[in-house]
């Protein structure tokens, strides 16, 4: 069975959680020096955005999940890693995956 295709209310969180994990799995190839707590915050953090977005559309095309209870959901989940950016990373404002890119990354939804 192929990948679970985003139903149109999430895509936009979709997108901006392939931006998030391109973003955390790029700090995570180069973590911040000296920062132990950050480092281990970071490991794994990037699959972990990634198995949580597969997880949330399929439950949604399953009818698990409704598309508002997942916009919710998916929501919540980008605000929290926010937070950590915030709280790990010393990170102050919208991170770099807030703004939309022209070129587009896909991930395969499995």
């Amino acid at each position: 069975m192929g990948p679970s295709p985003a139903p149109p209310p999430l895509e936009p969180l979709v997108r901006h959680a392939e931006r998030l994990g391109a973003l955390l799995l790029a700090y995570e190839l180069t973590p911040p020096a000296h920062d132990a707590p950050g480092q281990r915050w970071l490991l794994g953090r990037a699959a972990e955005v990634e198995r949580y977005v597969e997880s949330v559309v399929d439950d949604v095309a399953r009818g698990v999940l409704d598309e508002a209870g997942a916009v919710a959901a998916l929501g919540s989940y980008l605000d929290g890693l926010h937070a950590g950016l915030a709280v790990h990373l010393g990170m102050a404002g919208p991170p770099p995956c807030c703004r939309p890119r022209t070129g587009r990354r896909r991930w395969r939804l499995r």
